[in-house]
């Protein structure tokens, strides 16, 4: 079901934002708003942050520094050294409303937990910020094998 634009769960004022920096802060849920192009279009975000995994919305951003495609690869690059169970999202800057919403005026990057709350949201172009998160939060795929092998990390 689809949330109407008057619901309390949808944007309003600076809800989800940092009153300092205007970004949306981790902590902060996940905002409503519909996919305007590609594959996932007149479809809600919170429609496709289900299940029990973490989603990554990676935004191109409206003046993008890379490519969504440049992006999409360096992260998945990053991901595959973790055992997280996530779903990509990228969403390319044709999305104009998105990218105001998420205020992506450059590419960013918010992962959501499967509460919908926002675990990480950052520059994309700044995954060693990222990969510091993911550090805290989730095993490294080489922590698992020098654990399988019975050495100490």
């Amino acid at each position: 079901m689809e949330t109407p634009a008057s619901s309390p769960t949808t944007r309003t004022g600076t809800r989800g934002l940092d009153p300092l920096w205007g970004l949306h802060k981790n902590g902060s849920t996940s905002q409503y708003g519909l996919f305007e192009e590609g594959l996932q279009q007149q479809t809600s975000v919170f429609s496709v942050l289900k299940g029990v995994e973490h989603h990554l919305l990676l935004f191109e951003g409206l003046h993008a520094d890379e490519t969504l495609d440049t992006l999409q690869k360096k992260v998945k690059d990053l991901l595959k050294s973790y055992t997280v169970p996530l779903v990509l999202h990228p969403i390319p800057a044709e999305n104009r409303t998105l990218h105001t919403l998420y205020d992506a005026q450059r590419s960013r990057l918010f992962l959501i937990r499967p509460d919908g709350y926002i675990a990480h949201s950052g520059q994309a172009t700044d995954l060693e910020s990222f990969s510091i998160y993911l550090n805290r939060v989730f095993t490294h795929r080489g922590l698992i094998n020098t654990q399988q092998m019975g050495l100490q990390p």
